[in-house]
């Protein structure tokens, strides 16, 4: 097999997807530890996104399911409207101040939303084809 066939652009995809999930979860670990740990709710809501967010990354890169990266793309949409939400109106009574770091984190979102949207729906009309019998 050569290594244009192994490298393809569903694998840089996914990487991608997987790489930016990574990050907004480093993103979210600097910020669960330089201080919104003591946030009641929001700090253990923060764990949580952390943990999910590498699990998620792991898991885009390692399968080729579309559900798999759908499931990411939801959660990185989700954690963004979180954001909006706590800096709008407020999340269990906390209320997020803009910060370079939310800013860098609302990006990654978005660009893993984009990207992990695009690979599940690739991934998803692959295997619609190879069920119909489509060589294409």
């Amino acid at each position: 097999m050569s290594a244009a066939r192994r490298f393809s652009p569903d694998l840089a995809g996914r990487l991608a997807g997987a790489g930016l999930l990574a990050a907004t979860g480093a993103t979210h670990l600097e910020l669960y530890l330089s201080g919104y740990r003591t946030i009641p709710t929001i700090g253990p809501l923060f764990l949580l996104q952390v943990v999910s967010a590498f699990l998620l990354a792991v898991a885009v890169a390692a399968t080729t399911s579309w559900a798999v990266a759908a499931v990411a793309a939801g959660f990185a949409i989700t954690t963004l409207g979180g954001y909006l939400l706590s800096m709008s109106v407020g999340l269990f009574g906390f209320e997020e101040v803009p910060t370079a770091a939310g800013a860098v984190a609302g990006v990654l979102d978005l660009t893993a939303f984009g990207v992990l949207a695009a690979v599940a729906v690739a991934r998803a009309a692959a295997a619609l084809r190879r069920r119909r019998g489509d060589t294409a």
